[in-house]
């Protein structure tokens, strides 16, 4: 689970992969479900891609 801020934020993974933010992203299965966190609540899901 990525977050704005912390050790799972997108920068920090990105530093730890030594890749730039938008490398990382680019590198994430549009298999894997998104879930948008709003306040500590689930506020949207999106399917993954298939096909």
């Amino acid at each position: 689970m990525f977050a704005r801020e912390g050790a799972n934020s997108l920068r920090a993974m990105a530093e730890a992969a030594g890749w730039m933010v938008y490398s990382l992203m680019n590198h994430l299965s549009p298999e894997i479900p998104r879930v948008f966190i709003r306040g500590g609540v689930p506020v949207a899901l999106r399917e993954p891609v298939i096909g």
